[in-house]
């Protein structure tokens, strides 16, 4: 006649005369009473979902949070409910999902949500400076120097020149913009500057006026 967990129970009461009146008196009827009862499960319209972690950054693994149910501040035993997870690899809104597992003390449903952040890439391997060279006739060009991170490619405008001038070269980084912060466009000068050049054995022309014709150098 004693239960604590939800369930069907059937409880019997069994009648007996207590010493002093058995001599005299006699129980007609029924000795034994049978009686069915339950507990019902109890339905948490509102259940508390509580996550280890709120927020992680994207790594291509998948995020599992540790989960907590409760009903108000009572902690629901974790056998009374699966936790599946979903959209919780690539970055963005994460969900975790709280199921009944019926026969239990509790009917419990219900969601969460996680963030999963995307990742900033480290830029710290490779260098995009402006880069001067002298005029020689060839091809010069400015570009990234180092190694790109996994994933990140680059391409260029205006990047190369021959001429003598000054050319504002960019590079455009691209790659997963899902689950990273990817770079953004950097801009360097490429500076082609005019070589050089020297004049040596000028000959001395100037001489005395003689009346005689004046030769060209040979």
């Amino acid at each position: 006649n004693k239960a604590t967990n939800a369930g069907e129970y059937k409880a019997d009461a069994i009648l007996s005369l207590e010493e002093g009146y058995k001599d005299n008196y006699k129980i007609t009827g029924e000795t034994v009473l049978e009686k069915n009862w339950k507990i019902e499960s109890k339905a948490v319209e509102n259940p508390v979902i509580e996550l280890s972690e709120n927020e992680y950054v994207y790594d291509g693994t998948e995020k599992k949070p540790i989960v907590v149910v409760k009903d108000g501040t009572t902690v629901i035993p974790v056998s009374e409910y699966k936790v599946t997870y979903s959209d919780n690899t690539a970055a963005g809104k994460a969900t975790v999902t709280v199921t009944d597992i019926k026969g239990g003390n509790y009917i419990v449903n219900g969601t969460a949500k996680f963030n999963i952040v995307s990742q900033k890439i480290d830029v710290s391997g490779i260098t995009w400076s402006d880069s001067v060279f002298t005029y020689d006739g060839t091809e010069k060009k400015v570009e990234v120097t180092g190694t790109l991170p996994e994933g990140v490619a680059v391409t260029y405008l205006n990047n190369k020149a021959t001429n003598v001038g000054e050319y504002n070269a960019v590079a455009i980084f691209s790659g997963d913009t899902d689950n990273y912060n990817l770079i953004e466009n950097k801009t360097a000068k490429l500076i082609i500057s005019a070589r050089q050049g020297s004049i040596s054995n000028i000959q001395d022309l100037s001489k005395v006026y003689d009346g005689e014709n004046v030769s060209e150098p040979t």
